[in-house]
């Protein structure tokens, strides 16, 4: 009996983690966004988007799934699910300066690397009829790393 009771707690936990938005027409005027950012189901039976109108996709879910039966795409259209970009890197200690005139300084620290860009979301897109009036981009690549950190030199006496 409980462990029934598991199985019903643990399916209705699955339901919960997944979101859908089932739209019978959307229609993204010229540079409107759409964020899918409580779902990662979209189900629609026609989509328009008209020029540099953009869906950005779920980040917080690993995979993204549209689902379309006739879509149409003008000019500059986008579908993003671009990683996040990584930290910039710690900037180093600079180095001891000397308290007697003319000596060379301690050797400073160097800076850390910045962290790896994050993964891109994974798209599956189901499209039944097309009609590209223009084009269409869809970049799920990963995220730029950060940046890496300068070391730090002593400053030298005079």
């Amino acid at each position: 009996m409980m462990r029934t009771g598991v199985i019903i707690i643990g399916l209705l936990l699955s339901l919960f983690s997944w979101g859908q938005v089932r739209l019978t027409k959307l229609v993204l005027k010229p540079k409107e966004i759409y964020e899918l950012s409580r779902y990662d189901i979209l189900v629609v039976d026609t989509l328009v988007m008209y020029d540099s109108s953009k869906i950005i996709l779920n980040q917080l879910k690993p995979d993204n799934f549209i689902h379309v039966k006739k879509a149409i795409f003008f000019r500059g259209c986008v579908i993003e699910g671009k990683g996040v970009h990584g930290l910039p890197g710690r900037q180093g200690r600079p180095g001891v300066s000397p308290s007697n005139p003319c000596a060379d300084g301690g050797s400073g620290n160097k800076g850390t690397e910045g962290t790896d860009g994050g993964r891109g979301t994974n798209l599956s897109l189901y499209l039944s009829d097309i009609d590209l009036k223009g084009n269409l981009l869809i970049d799920i690549s990963g995220g730029d790393a950060g940046d890496g950190a300068t070391g730090r030199s002593a400053t030298r006496s005079k």
